[in-house]
């Protein structure tokens, strides 16, 4: 069990509030997002990881590198904690995730104490597949990826916990009381 206010976020808001609001639901209703469950509600781009949180060997901070929609939704779902099989935790160093990464696949490096990502990355996405497509080289790739963190992140505003993000949106929906 992983209580929920120990996860930081790394996103700057939710992209689906539609899809959030049927999580809420799901989640009052007992619901988990267990493996087992996400392949029963697989969406068009297939099976959804677990929640995935990084865990940071410098301090012991926990952010959310994914699964932010479904994190909000068992925590505006009145849920306090992550069960056991619905997450996974993967250490790091701060200064290997502001890294790219290109063997990982890892072509978005920001510092999540200073930066978040932003929530729509697919235009960036189609750039490096492009990129990659065109067999750039590892020197042209990180030059890209280097001069293009405007397209993936943007400094860190007020938004640091679950609520802080269900909060940003302005919606009702989202309201804890």
């Amino acid at each position: 069990m992983l209580s929920i206010d120990r996860l930081l976020v790394t996103q700057q808001k939710i992209r689906n509030l539609d899809q959030v609001v049927k999580m809420i639901e799901y989640v009052r209703e007992g619901g988990l997002f267990t493996l087992d469950a996400l392949e029963q509600h697989q969406s068009r781009g297939g099976v959804s990881p677990l929640i995935e949180v990084t865990e940071f060997t410098d301090d012991g901070a926990m952010y959310l590198h994914d699964g932010h929609h479904r994190a909000v939704s068992i925590a505006l779902g009145g849920r306090d904690y992550l069960v056991d099989g619905e997450y996974r935790i993967r250490t790091y160093k701060y200064a290997d995730y502001a890294k790219a990464n290109l063997s990982a696949n890892w072509f978005t490096p920001f510092d999540p104490r200073t930066e978040l990502r932003l929530s729509d990355m697919s235009d960036y996405k189609k750039l490096i597949q492009e990129m990659t497509d065109k067999n750039a080289t590892e020197e042209e790739m990180l030059l890209f990826i280097e001069n293009s963190k405007r397209l993936y992140s943007e400094p860190r505003s007020n938004i640091v916990t679950l609520l802080d993000f269900a909060a940003s949106t302005g919606s009702d929906l989202f309201v804890v009381e």
